[in-house]
């Protein structure tokens, strides 16, 4: 009993100890020595701003002229055919664009020229992104080309070439979009004294592409009309598209005919960009229509066919999404319970814009993401430590048809009595007592109930008094939990959910809750419940897995901030990017 008694005074003499140093502390917590210019993982002294500011902006002109030459090796290598290589550029590409976008941000120049241009370097990567996306399919265009050929089948040559017809024709618009930025971002490089000659040669080989994509089109247009001449089609579609210019939150109506002998009931595909968009049916009369809303559409033109049974072929039709401007707003932060109210709206220009990711910029850095709700409005409670802070939201649409814009900007001063606490000092003291109390008592009731010896070890073998190895008794028994499934019959697991999942934000989050488990797990990283994303693959550098982690977040961050709503090859790049990570996390293990 007296080894007991003193084990419960020791320990309540420490916890009482280590709760009076917490409320010496608790009300004015001082993370830096004013004269030191130090941080914390969670945190940067703002002394040592003005120095950490000076560094980066030494990096700023070095990495302009990278993100000048990026498109040159890109479309080197589409040019060429070599695409996984240009598919590796374009990551390296956006990893650039990435930290520009940050450095510019921290920098505070968004007023400036460097701003045009990040913007305008965004641009260019939309546009390389959607080139190679377009190659790619014209590359498995030629590979089914041939097999149809071989199997003499018309339909499907038909189909191939009409395919062929709406690639050439985005291929066509890419290349207008990135001609109508070429003399700002030359002028921008001539004035900042950087090398565009690499830029200048991007714009010649993209028309190079163009070219060879039209040939290869006009080639596979002759040919179809000699070689793979169709029997009589009964059936015929007739179908327009109205209205022919549209914006976002807009509707647009694909409407048509099918004519032949009995079309009521018959389903008709819709194809956007050559992907597919949904299938209709037709009415008694043989009549179809589909109203698709315009949101995650990007900006420029676009064109819609339509099918019947893959034989019957419609003509192309196009439309145009025009780009409409934004305006953000932010109010002043309000002093709330546990922190400060943070509010504003988001309007394109009378229509809110719903789902969509801002940034929060507290003193020159991101600071939080919000979406938008339904009414384009967002809200959100933050906590702010001592001192002078400016903060404004930050707006970037990606694949939105909409314009960038920011919020104006608001100063807050929080004084020692506005530092929200987390309760007050009685509560504390009160709460302080009731743990040295629970502490003890558990202490006091362990020493009591301990035995004089130790248990065996769950694996030591007991003798009986003739020598004869017996059991444990019952009440030593340790109970193994059963062992986890290997990795790769749990992701499949996982896999097949995503797959079965119809909302495709939930269904995403599926794929990224399984892996911050997993790569938190197995590089330690603590507060899971908290790791974002891009804060995952920041980690995982240098791991096996980081790649396809990274091409997996892309995915992820644009489904879930950006209403980019998950088509069918969406929804297999993010399934294949998930299977790819996982993969190499179990080879990462071994």
């Amino acid at each position: 009993m007296t080894r007991g008694l003193a084990g419960v005074v020791i320990i309540s003499a420490l916890a009482a100890l280590i709760l009076g140093m917490i409320a010496l502390h608790a009300t004015s917590p001082l993370l830096y020595n004013p004269s030191f210019d130090g941080s914390t993982p969670a945190h940067t002294n703002p002394a040592g701003l003005e120095k950490i500011g000076n560094d980066q902006a030494g990096r700023l002109l070095p990495l302009m002229s990278d993100l000048l030459d990026s498109p040159g090796t890109i479309m080197v290598n589409i040019r060429y055919g070599d695409l996984d290589l240009a598919q590796r550029d374009l990551e390296e590409f956006s990893e650039s664009a990435r930290s520009f976008d940050t450095l510019v941000v921290n920098l505070e120049m968004s007023e400036s020229e460097i701003e045009e241009f990040r913007r305008m370097n965004r641009q260019n990567l939309d546009i390389m992104t959607e080139l190679l996306n377009s190659t790619s399919r014209m590359d498995e265009l030629r590979t089914l080309e041939v097999r149809f050929r071989d199997s003499n089948d018309p339909q499907a040559l038909t189909s191939i070439t009409y395919e062929g017809e709406s690639l050439r024709k985005k291929v066509r618009e890419l290349l207008t979009d990135y001609e109508s930025q070429r003399e700002p971002m030359i002028q921008t490089g001539e004035d900042l004294e950087l090398d565009t000659t690499e830029y200048q040669e991007s714009h010649r080989i993209f028309e190079e592409i163009v070219r060879n994509i039209d040939e290869e089109q006009d080639t596979r247009t002759r040919e179809l009309q000699t070689i793979a001449i169709p029997v009589a089609d009964p059936f015929h579609i007739t179908m327009r598209v109205s209205p022919s210019v549209v914006r976002y939150h807009d509707t647009l109506v694909i409407s048509g005919f099918l004519s032949g002998p009995d079309t009521s009931g018959s389903e008709i595909e819709l194809f956007v960009d050559s992907q597919r968009e949904t299938s209709v049916v037709t009415d008694p009369s043989g009549s179809f229509s589909y109203k698709m809303r315009i949101e995650s559409v990007s900006p420029g033109g676009h064109t819609v066919f339509s099918t019947f049974k893959g034989s019957t072929f419609s003509d192309i039709h196009s439309f145009t999404v025009e780009t409409l401007p934004t305006t953000l707003t932010l109010t002043a932060p309000s002093a709330v319970k546990g922190g400060y109210s943070i509010s504003g709206s988001l309007m394109a220009p009378d229509r809110p814009v719903s789902g969509a990711g801002v940034d929060l910029i507290l003193d020159g850095r991101i600071f939080r993401k919000i979406v938008t709700g339904n009414d384009g409005n967002y809200q959100a409670v933050i906590s702010l430590p001592e001192g002078d802070h400016d903060i404004r939201a930050v707006f970037t649409p990606l694949t939105l048809p909409l314009t960038p814009s920011e919020s104006e900007s608001r100063h807050i001063v929080v004084t020692p009595e506005d530092v929200p606490m987390t309760a007050p000092r009685l509560y504390s003291l009160l709460f302080g007592a009731i743990a040295i109390v629970v502490s003890s008592g558990g202490a006091y009731y362990y020493l009591k109930r301990r035995p004089g010896s130790l248990y065996p070890h769950p694996f030591t073998e007991f003798h009986s008094t003739n020598g004869q190895v017996s059991s444990p008794p019952e009440d030593q028994v340790t109970v193994t939990e059963p062992p986890k499934p290997p990795l790769e019959i749990r992701a499949g697991q996982t896999l097949e959910k995503y797959l079965q999942e119809d909302n495709a934000r939930d269904a995403a989050r599926l794929l990224f809750l399984f892996l911050r488990a997993e790569i938190a797990a197995r590089l330690g990283l603590r507060h899971e419940g908290s790791i974002t994303a891009r804060e995952m693959v920041n980690s995982s550098k240098g791991r096996a897995f980081f790649s396809p982690l990274r091409t997996f977040t892309q995915i992820y961050e644009k489904v879930r901030y950006d209403r980019a709503i998950a088509g069918q090859e969406e929804k297999e790049r993010m399934g294949s990017a998930f299977s790819a990570t996982t993969g190499d996390l179990g080879g990462d293990e071994h």
